[in-house]
């Protein structure tokens, strides 16, 4: 009988307590057991998710126009002035999606747990391509840019892809002026492409390399340009006059030329101006963050979402915003202002560079970074324009600036930081 017993035993202990064993609990799996590979039913669902939905997405009108019809949220209209580009110059096409992305496989494939929410673009491989397969979505034209086009999407992309933002002028032709997108998802990043007539604007994602999927994301573009000076007008028409152009009224304080919180999306009465002959970047209005967080603008500045920005790659780039004005009188023009690397100046002048009260020293102190400062100048009756200006001296860095809340107050005939009567 003992024999028996024991042999039992050995049996069981054999088996890995398949019979007994004081750990064994029904059904559970091991958890050492090989994963299927590949990714069954289609890139989209193996990557984000069944949550996530698609439709082909139906483009709008082809018109030609300026930078603020490019401005596309799939939540907004789910119709924008982009299209699908056709082979041979792209092998897939973007559809618009709808649905939260399932978070653990958006954190394991997008390295984010930052979403996309509402409608959005999304492109997707469930088969590995070569490196030259692309998805393009390409814009209306810009009938005529007068500087540098700003283009700042949200985007996401898996291991295998990257997305980039080009210039092209015939959808047949290869795209130009390729600028690639920070591989970091979920982010609301900005490109600079040059200006030029009848320009479009391409969001291409490439690569599509992974053999169990690849999938590429975007949502909230948004493209800000000066468009060209009209130089003629229709036979008996008065041309309108353009931002910061008008004066205000002799002996009324220029609130409207001067004031401005960006919060309407344009950068109110003020214009990029070429300074001194020197080269020019434009301004645009954004939202935080702006660019990358070492470099660009991290947070706004407390007074609304919007505000203005530019960004300087090289030594002698410089960025100029101006607005005319007619002051009768001495008046105090307060702003807020961002500075991020070591190499660049803010200055604020009045009438021209060579009147400059406040500039800004090229080092940045440690109780500095990443702040928002205040500043306040004084400029004299008789001053005709109000300039701040952005430059990049040394090139050792590239860098962004911020302005916002820009104010008009009295001035007491002292220091001007102790204006405190608004003007307005």
């Amino acid at each position: 009988m003992r024999t028996l017993l024991g042999l039992l035993l050995v049996l069981c202990i054999v088996q890995s307590g398949l019979c007994c064993g004081k750990n064994r609990k029904k059904g559970l799996k091991n958890p050492l057991q090989p994963q299927p590979a590949g990714c069954t039913g289609g890139a989209v669902p193996c990557l984000l998710g069944d949550t996530v939905q698609t439709t082909p997405y139906a483009p709008g009108p082809d018109t030609p126009g300026d930078c603020s019809q490019l401005k596309c949220n799939l939540d907004d209209s789910q119709s924008c002035c982009w299209q699908n580009n056709q082979p041979p110059s792209d092998q897939l096409n973007w559809v618009s999606a709808t649905g939260a992305p399932d978070p653990v496989k958006l954190k394991a494939n997008f390295a984010t747990e930052e979403a996309p929410s509402g409608n959005y673009f999304v492109t997707a491989s469930d088969v590995a391509g070569t490196s030259s397969q692309t998805a393009q979505l390409y814009s209306c034209p810009v009938t005529c840019a007068n500087g540098d086009i700003t283009v700042k999407v949200k985007h996401w992309q898996s291991k295998g892809t990257k997305l980039q933002v080009c210039s092209m002028k015939d959808p047949t032709g290869a795209p130009e002026n390729c600028q690639d997108l920070p591989a970091t998802s979920g982010s609301a990043d900005s490109v600079t492409i040059p200006k030029g007539e009848n320009v479009r604007v391409v969001i291409q994602a490439v690569g599509f390399t992974e053999p169990t999927g690849t999938a590429a994301m975007v949502d909230d573009v948004d493209v800000q340009c000066e468009p060209c000076a009209a130089t003629t007008a229709a036979p008996g028409s008065t041309p309108a006059p353009g931002p910061g152009s008008t004066p205000a009224p002799a002996g009324a304080p220029p609130c409207k030329e001067i004031t401005c919180d960006f919060e309407s999306g344009q950068p109110c009465a003020y214009q990029p101006a070429t300074s001194g002959g020197s080269a020019n970047k434009n301004w645009g209005t954004e939202e935080a963050p702006y660019q990358n967080r070492l470099t660009g603008v991290p947070k706004n500045s407390g007074n609304g979402k919007k505000f203005g920005a530019c960004y300087t790659k090289k030594k002698g780039e410089k960025t100029t915003l101006q607005s005319n004005a007619a002051f009768d009188k001495e008046y105090v023009v307060r702003y807020q202002y961002y500075k991020a690397t070591e190499g660049v100046h803010f200055r604020a002048c009045c009438n021209d560079e060579a009147s400059c009260p406040k500039e800004d020293p090229g080092n940045v102190q440690t109780a500095d970074y990443r702040a928002w400062k205040t500043e306040s100048i004084s400029c004299p009756a008789g001053t005709k324009s109000v300039i701040f200006i952005c430059e990049n001296k040394k090139g050792e860095s590239e860098g962004a600036c911020g302005l916002d809340n820009i104010q008009l107050l009295q001035s007491t005939g002292g220091d001007p930081h102790d204006a405190s009567q608004s003007a307005c």
